[in-house]
Order: C-alpha cells, then sequence, then structure tokens
C-alpha cells in the first residue's frame, strides 16, 4: 500500500493484516466534509505534498483532475487543487473529461458543480444547459457569453437552479452570474431560482404555485430582468 490514508477504521482484527506500507497516514487527513463523504483535502492538510511521487501510476486522481500539483504527490485519491477554475462547454465537452481546461470542457454545468470545491469558480461556454442544484456550495457560475448565449432551460419541468435552501435565515453562498433562467414550472418555492445570489441574470416564463415567488425565492438579486413570470395560487 502506498501513498494512502487509513483512518477511522473499526474491527476486532487488525485493519492492515500481513501489507507492506509505504507513505500511509493514520491520522485526521483533513478532509473537506468528512461527514458528508467530501473526501478531498481541504487547505491545511498535512496530507499535501507527502507522497511519493515516484509510485504514482497514472496522470489523473479519482476526481479526474491532475494527479501531482506542485510537483509531489498528496497522500490520499484526491490532489489538493487550490481554488480551481473548471470548464464547461455543451457542445464539444464531455463529463468524463476533467473540466480543468477549455479543452477538456465538462459538458454539463452540474458535473463540474460536483467537481467544485468552495472557492472555485465554474465558466461556462454558450448553450443550453439542463438545471442545475449547488446545495449552497460557495462557488461562482459564470456565463462566458453573458444571459443571452447561456440559457439553462427547464423545459416546463421543475425548477432552474435550486442553489439553496427556503430557509430565510441560509447563507447565499452560490453565485449564478450572466444566465438566462426560463420555463420553469414548479408546485412552491422559486421557479427560476431558490437561493444563492444572481447577477446580471435574465429570468423569464418561470411559474411557481401557492404564491411563492414564480421567479425566485430567498435569493439575492442584482442587475438582472425578469419577465413574464408568475405564481398561481
Amino acid at each position: 500500500m502506498q501513498n494512502s490514508i487509513v483512518w477511522d477504521n473499526s474491527s476486532s482484527w487488525n485493519v492492515l493484516y500481513d501489507v507492506s506500507c509505504q507513505n500511509v497516514y493514520t491520522k485526521d487527513p483533513g478532509f473537506v466534509d468528512y461527514a458528508n463523504g467530501d473526501y478531498r483535502l481541504a487547505k491545511g492538510s498535512p496530507c499535501i505534498d507527502m507522497g511519493d511521487t515516484s509510485c504514482v501510476k497514472g496522470d489523473l486522481d479519482l476526481g479526474s483532475c491532475p494527479r501531482v500539483v506542485n510537483g509531489t504527490v498528496d497522500v490520499g485519491c484526491y490532489e489538493y487543487q487550490e481554488k480551481t477554475t473548471w470548464y464547461v462547454n455543451g457542445t464539444s465537452g464531455l463529463d468524463s473529461y476533467s473540466g480543468m481546461s477549455s479543452s477538456q470542457a465538462k459538458k454539463t454545468i452540474q458535473a463540474a458543480i460536483d467537481a467544485a470545491a468552495n472557492g472555485d469558480t465554474i465558466r461556462v461556454a454558450a448553450g443550453t444547459y439542463a438545471p442545475i442544484v449547488s446545495n449552497n456550495k460557495k462557488i461562482k457560475i459564470e456565463g462566458l457569453h453573458g444571459a443571452i448565449e447561456t440559457i439553462i432551460d427547464a423545459h416546463g419541468v421543475g425548477r432552474c437552479a435550486t442553489l439553496g435552501s427556503d430557509n430565510a435565515g441560509a447563507q447565499r453562498r452560490t453565485y449564478l452570474i450572466g444566465f438566462t433562467l426560463q420555463n420553469a414550472k414548479i408546485a412552491a418555492n422559486g421557479g427560476g431560482v431558490l437561493g444563492g445570489t444572481i447577477d446580471r441574470c435574465i429570468i423569464r416564463n418561470c411559474v411557481a404555485d401557492g404564491n411563492s415567488g414564480g421567479a425566485a425565492r430567498n435569493s439575492e438579486i442584482w442587475n438582472s430582468l425578469l419577465y413574464g413570470n408568475s405564481a398561481i395560487n
């Protein structure tokens, strides 16, 4: 076993038996969100740059990001990527790509959101995309060609962008910049968008039942245009 993390295991027998180990870390590795299954290394993790690069077998880590950053591999299955910029292109991208450059762009915005860590930026090429959910992740999602050319279309089923929650006290940590959100239809709580901070966007033709925000609910909105939306009682 090489460049691995062995931590928080429980067994009546030895966790590792008759296994040759090299660069194995057995203390708290400092994951991004261990409780919720995010095993990427957080900033300041003791596992960063502590592996043996000569043992590396491939170019990418488990998240399809570069396996070696700063010249030395990290311990664990994810390489620490500080404030990464992710790229999305609905025409030429593939979700199996790393997303780390415009030539290796992911196909869907959701794939980039899932891969991103707090503090990251997602840059989206012109096109029409499926609805997204960010769970209030602290990221910035930018339409590179502005709202006219970068569209999230719900096609009459569900919400365009679920960025946060309906909790009035919730922080709005996801930023959505330069998109059109259109053709949403949902039972309640924001047709176009729920939560988040919206800037330079267009929200149109979105519907929410129950007088709960046809265009948006519990969102902070700047420099945007909202028209043709309705909340039905």
